[in-house]
This record gives C-alpha cells, structure tokens and sequence, in this order.
C-alpha cells in the first residue's frame, strides 16, 4: 500500500464511527429513483465496467445512536473519500487507480472505496442501488448499505 493509501486509512479510521452513524440517518432520507446507468450507456469519460450492485455491512448506529459494530468488515476496506459532495463514478475510479486497487465501488451517492476483492455479502437486488452521485446526478452512486461496484 502506498504512503497516501496508509494515510486515507488511518484518517478513515479516525471518522468512519461518526461519518457511518450520521451515513445510515442521512442515507434513509432520500427517496428519488432516476434512471441506472449501465457500461453500455458510457461514454469515452467511464473508465471502468460496471459488475453490479453488492451488499455491504460494517458499523451502524444502534437504537440509542451509539456505535454498534454488525458482523463483518466493509466488502471494500478502503475508504478514498467520505462524505464527498462532488462525487462522480470517473472520481472514485480514478482515486481507486491512483492507490493501484483493482476495484472501486461508490455508495450512498457519496463514497467511495477501493478493495482488490468484492462480494464477500452477495449481490444485492439492482434497484437498491438507486443513489445519485452528488456530483453528477445521472449517474447512480449505490444505495444505503449497497456499493455499486466498478472495474479500476
């Protein structure tokens, strides 16, 4: 792993408790489907090849809104970016490319993360994976606990 890889890590660690709390409340408030892009709906500015839509698990908040690990570690272990206002499927592929991951997935419309391996949780239903990006709404971005998974 890279010097920058190493740092995305550890600050990820540092955040990932409050940022996934926050993630499952904001997550559930949007309810707008738009149209899912597809490979073959890409133009020259898609890099990568979309496989699917994947379940995913990690730290959620339990009833109380404390911080309450679920079983298992993220399907992708890194996290390239949280909270991204700008997010893109062309962003997450290129930060994923750039610390040499095989695979980048977005989700909720605003992460990203990277991993060399995938679908440890099994393949979701498509329609769950019904985010946009926030920073290009045509494009689908996963969904609340569901990566949209793409080739780097």
């Amino acid at each position: 792993i890279s010097f920058i890889g190493i740092i995305s890590v550890i600050l990820s660690l540092e955040l990932v408790a409050d940022i996934l709390c926050q993630h499952t409340i904001h997550s559930q408030l949007s309810t707008k489907r738009i149209r899912r892009s597809s490979p073959a709906e890409c133009n020259d500015a898609c890099s990568g090849f979309y496989l699917g839509c994947f379940d995913d698990r990690g730290q959620t908040c339990d009833e109380g809104g404390h911080n309450s690990p679920i079983p298992g570690p993220r399907d992708l272990p890194l996290f390239a970016s949280l909270r991204d206002t700008s997010l893109t499927i062309e962003s997450c592929l290129q930060m994923c490319r750039e610390l040499d991951y095989k695979y980048a997935s977005v989700q909720a419309g605003r992460y990203c993360h990277c991993g060399d391996k995938f679908g440890r949780y099994g393949r979701s239903k498509s329609t769950v994976c019904d985010r946009p990006c926030t920073g290009n709404g045509t494009q689908i971005c996963g969904g609340s606990w569901a990566n949209s998974i793409f080739t780097v």
